[in-house]
Parts: structure tokens; C-alpha cells; sequence
């Protein structure tokens, strides 16, 4: 009996851990090193509702915001000029266990990568359709 309550407080307890705080589903940090695409995908997540919004052009520094921040969204490029955004992927999951990650990328041959690593949704950004698929995917994550 005692057993099972521990088990139980340790389930609880694991809930409540991973309960986002009450701002962070207003918040996200993107990591893509053209600063143009920082820019439209900031404009995507404010459309989308977001107002905490971070971006860098280093998964590293990336790494840091969403440890920091646990923010409701990471919207991560993989082919960065200094890092590599798929090594970033099990990062993000370790310090923001509950945020999901969006990977944007025009890096076809990676793309299944990131989903093995961790990624929770993958969109392609080689055409402005990708936009409405970027905003489609961050709407299709659950609110937290």
C-alpha cells in the first residue's frame, strides 16, 4: 500500500513538472541563422498569438533562451552557418522537456533525422506555401 502511494505521489509530481507555467504559452524562441527568416517567423508566431518571442541565430544560445524561458514553442532550422540544429534537438528536449520543437528547414536529407531525434512537427521552408504550413504546424500543437 505504502508502495503504491509512492508511486503515486512520484506520477503526480512528474505531472506538475512538466505543467507549463501560466505565461509560456505566449512564449518561443527561434533559432535560424538568416536573420530575414527570423523575422517571418517571428511574424508567423505573433499571427499565431505568441508575444514572448526570442530568436538567435545560435543553437546554442537557443539552447539557453528555451532552458531559461521553457517557452511553448521552439522553431529550429537545422542548417545553421556555426552549429548544427539537429544536435540541438536532444539539448532542447534535456532543458525543455515540455516544449515542443518545430524543426523549418529547407534541409530535405535531414529531415527524418529530426523527427528520430525528437522533433515534434518538420516543415519545409523552400516555398512561400511553407509559411501557411509553418503557421498550420505551430496551430496543430497542443496549448499546453
Amino acid at each position: 500500500m505504502a508502495e503504491r502511494q509512492l508511486v503515486h505521489q512520484a506520477e503526480e509530481a512528474e505531472v506538475i513538472r512538466r505543467r507549463p507555467p501560466e505565461n509560456r504559452r505566449q512564449s518561443a524562441v527561434v533559432c535560424d541563422d538568416d536573420p530575414m527568416v527570423r523575422r517571418i517567423v517571428v511574424a508567423v508566431l505573433e499571427r499565431c498569438g505568441y508575444t514572448a518571442i526570442e530568436g538567435t541565430a545560435l543553437a546554442s544560445e537557443a539552447v539557453e533562451l528555451a532552458e531559461a524561458m521553457q517557452p511553448s514553442v521552439i522553431v529550429l532550422d537545422l542548417s545553421l552557418d556555426e552549429e548544427s540544429g539537429l544536435d540541438a534537438i536532444p539539448l532542447f528536449r534535456r532543458v525543455a522537456p515540455g516544449s515542443p520543437i518545430v524543426v523549418y528547414s529547407g534541409a530535405e536529407a535531414m529531415k527524418h533525422h529530426a523527427r528520430v531525434a525528437g522533433a515534434d512537427v518538420v516543415v519545409d521552408k523552400v516555398s512561400l506555401a511553407s509559411l501557411e504550413n509553418l503557421e498550420a504546424g505551430i496551430r496543430s500543437l497542443p496549448s499546453g
